[in-house]
């Protein structure tokens, strides 16, 4: 039995790479946003670097927050840390309490795979939100691509190369257009010339009469 293999389009291949490319620079630049600035959809994105929740969370993955007005007992959620508000930790919630000294509900929390509780409770105004999507190992280039290098690498020149080469295309295409467009006169003016035809008329001929002459 003959297996027949077509011919191996390469424009095909080089377009599903091209778009391919695209999909994950796009993402990529999308976690990077989530990762650093606030949106209007209040989403955000954490790059899990310790496996205190594992095996729910592991190392290297990306969880997506969004704030709620309620947080209950077994809810994931990412909060900031007392001692700098650059540190965050996403851990479960075991207990929900009423502080008397403040006067406010307190969450305390604790990571799945640590043995104990975490040591000091956590305010409201603390919590950034509550975990609904995790994705495992894409934390690893995005924590990458938030250093200095890496967003050289992995967003800047791509974004460059992908913007020439478009630039490129409409060039292309906009020098296409004008060829069409002056060759358009020339075409019109060679139909009507291939339309006219040049007809002969006969010119007929008369033969004078001759007059009869009588002799008297």
């Amino acid at each position: 039995m003959k297996i027949k293999i077509g011919k191996i389009n390469f424009n095909t291949i080089q377009n599903i790479i091209y778009v391919v490319f695209l999909i994950a620079l796009f993402l990529l630049s999308t976690l990077f946003i989530l990762s650093r600035f606030k949106t209007p959809l209040n989403i955000m994105a954490f790059n899990v670097q310790s496996g205190s929740m594992e095996p729910k969370i592991r190392v290297g993955s990306i969880v997506f927050i969004r704030p709620t007005d309620q947080y209950k007992v077994g809810d994931i959620i990412t909060f900031r840390s007392r001692e700098s508000i650059k540190n965050t930790f996403t851990h479960r919630i075991t207990r929900i309490e009423q502080d008397p000294d403040i006067n406010k509900l307190v969450y305390y929390t604790k990571g799945d795979s640590n043995p104990n509780e975490d040591i000091a409770p956590v305010d409201r105004a603390m919590v950034l939100g509550k975990v609904f999507l995790n994705l495992p190992l894409l934390g690893y280039p995005l924590a990458f691509a938030q250093t200095q290098l890496g967003f050289i690498l992995l967003i800047i020149i791509p974004a460059t190369l992908i913007i020439y080469s478009e630039i490129l295309n409409i060039k292309s295409e906009i020098v296409k257009a004008l060829a069409v467009k002056n060759a358009k006169p020339v075409k019109a003016v060679s139909t009507i010339v291939s339309k006219v035809t040049v007809t002969e008329t006969p010119v007929k001929t008369t033969k004078p009469k001759r007059r009869s002459s009588v002799a008297k």
